[in-house]
């Protein structure tokens, strides 16, 4: 239910947002236009909240059905104009301002979204380094010689730094051939190439939610690691620097952290530093394996439709 009430609110004020934007565009363009605006509602509806302000004392709306909004121009249509009023009306404007204030709407809408992605993207997108984890007992992966810990460097020719193209180019690969060379770093650094062969059952592996699974492997969790401490924070009143190097030589990946905080709990560290790591430990791995198979799914899903839709393949 809480769920469902986020995802609702949620929905609600993303498309409240998107609606101020949007009749924002018409609103300021109509004014630039010489036009006298009468009414900005947000919503639709009986008003929740009005004010008034500006010289042409326009009416500010938030309306009761946030799901649209509308701007009120000055129409000689609707009624007489004073004459003071005379020339700022919508219908008195020449056609190229009418034109403009009508397309001003989408226009905003369509550079708010290239701002706020740009935001979104200004320092990268989080994105899982390609390690494989536990490898099922004679499996497509265990046959090819794939071991827990070692990273996909390379798919085929393609050089792989995410899941995302990794899952890519090993569905391409599979797809074409029914192997999938792979070039491999083991946890020494040390490389080699391995090809998985799948053969005639490529067809299946390709279906969404099968591949992990089919392969008979999983992705490896991120590495655990202690960047740095908050200066001031409960980590540093807990002498936490003095444990980093436990950290990291006793924690290989998030999952392993978990069972390794329980062990620092019994050495009675400041209860306050442990609450704080174990919130950034614990959480993690619970999602991982199935934001995996999720974007395996997305992945095998574009592939399958690319196939379709594309004559001669």
């Amino acid at each position: 239910m809480g769920e469902i009430l986020t995802n609702l609110v949620s929905f609600i004020v993303a498309i409240s947002v998107l609606v101020a934007i949007h009749e924002y565009g018409h609103y300021i363009v109509g004014r630039w236009c010489g036009m006298k605006v009468l009414r900005f509602s947000i919503g639709f509806g009986k008003p929740l909240a009005t004010w008034i302000g500006g010289k042409d004392k326009t009416e500010y709306c938030i309306s009761a059905i946030p799901l649209g909004g509308y701007v009120r121009f000055l129409d000689g249509r609707e009624g007489d104009v004073a004459p003071e009023d005379e020339g700022r009306a919508f219908d008195h404007r020449p056609i190229p301002a009418r034109i403009a204030v009508l397309l001003a709407g989408p226009a905003f809408n369509l550079i708010f979204a290239i701002i706020a992605y740009w935001f979104l993207t200004m320092e990268g997108v989080p994105a899982y380094r390609p390690a494989v984890g536990e490898i099922e007992p004679q499996s497509y992966a265990a046959d090819a010689g794939l071991e827990k810990g070692d990273w996909i460097v390379a798919v085929g020719e393609q050089q792989v730094l995410n899941w995302n193209s990794a899952l890519m180019a090993i569905i391409n690969e599979m797809s074409g051939s029914g192997s999938i060379p792979l070039t491999l770093e083991d946890q020494h650094g040390e490389r080699r190439t391995v090809a998985i062969e799948v053969g005639e059952d490529s067809s299946r592996l390709t279906e969404p939610g099968v591949i992990f699974d089919g392969l008979g492997l999983l992705p490896g969790a991120p590495p655990a690691f202690v960047g740095s401490i908050v200066e001031n924070g409960a980590a540093e009143d807990a002498s936490l620097k003095s444990v980093i190097a436990l950290f990291k030589s006793k924690m290989r990946s998030f999952s392993d952290s978990v069972i390794w905080s329980t062990s620092w709990r019994q050495d009675r560290a400041t209860e306050s530093a442990l609450i704080t790591c174990a919130i950034v430990v614990v959480k993690r791995p619970m999602r991982f394996s199935d934001r995996m198979k999720s974007m395996a799914n997305n992945a095998a899903y574009s592939e399958s439709e690319s196939l379709s839709t594309t004559p001669g393949r």
